[in-house]
């Protein structure tokens, strides 16, 4: 379990890769929803409207880096439900706009014909990682690609160990 303490490691760690690894294993302590770790439809079903929901604030805030960090996080809870990892994701990731698959589409037919879910939600996890990756990589005085994704994994884990501090990681809006 990371502490307040043992945040310093992600400000120090060696490379990216590791960077990545640490992040989605502090996320799993954080995770307070329906049915977290059990991969179950609910947790699936949970997981996938928050990065829809989190896509859309991100884009209305204007691409805020700190709303990216909730992006990033429901990534990670959707690559551990996979059995996979944010590295892998990071990846296999363009960085660059391209059109996001119909991932509604093939969330209903998973649904009602109990079709896979894998691929087309890989794609789709791509497909928005790729987006967050552009948008920061391609603006106007920013840092590098890598220190944006250290400092958006930063500030996304100092905000979420402060709630988990003060015991208010379950609830809604910025100001708990």
């Amino acid at each position: 379990m990371i502490t307040n303490t043992d945040t310093a490691v992600f400000y120090l760690g060696s490379g990216v890769a590791n960077l990545l690894d640490k992040y989605q294993e502090f996320t799993k302590t954080t995770a307070i929803y329906p049915d977290a770790g059990m991969k179950t439809d609910k947790e699936l079903f949970y997981l996938f409207c928050g990065l829809t929901g989190e896509e859309l604030e991100w884009f209305y805030s204007n691409y805020d880096i700190k709303e990216a960090g909730d992006i990033f996080w429901y990534l990670s809870q959707l690559c551990t439900y996979f059995n996979t990892t944010l590295y892998l994701l990071f990846r296999a990731a363009k960085i660059e706009q391209t059109p996001k698959p119909n991932i509604h589409e093939a969330m209903k037919k998973y649904i009602r014909d109990d079709k896979g879910i894998f691929i087309p939600m890989w794609e789709y996890m791509k497909s928005i990682l790729g987006y967050v990756l552009y948008r920061y990589n391609y603006s106007v005085n920013n840092p590098p690609l890598t220190d944006t994704i250290k400092m958006i994994i930063m500030q996304n884990v100092d905000k979420l160990t402060d709630r988990k501090n003060r015991s208010v990681l379950h609830g809604d809006g910025d100001s708990r």
